[in-house]
């Protein structure tokens, strides 16, 4: 199990008080706030949103995320998600 896996109390649901979250940008700061994140049980990671596809990728393996990935090409999959 890596540092980043966790388990959950709740599921992701309406009245579940989880909020998904999208994080634009996995730079430094990007991956600091992601930590932060991952972290929160009462938040859960929908989108990883970043320039370079291969760099999203790999942030989502590094933290073992189920989630979407988008590039800033496409960022607007990721804005319009209200679930």
């Amino acid at each position: 199990m890596s540092q980043f896996e966790f388990e959950r109390a709740g599921e992701e649901e309406e009245g579940s008080g989880v909020a998904g979250v999208a994080l634009i940008g996995t730079g430094r700061c990007g991956r600091v706030h992601l930590r932060n994140a991952v972290g929160n049980p009462r938040l859960a990671v929908r989108w990883l949103v970043d320039v370079n596809d291969k760099i999203v990728s790999a942030v989502k393996r590094e933290f073992n995320l189920d989630c979407q990935t988008a590039t800033y090409d496409n960022i607007h999959d990721a804005l319009q998600d209200a679930g």
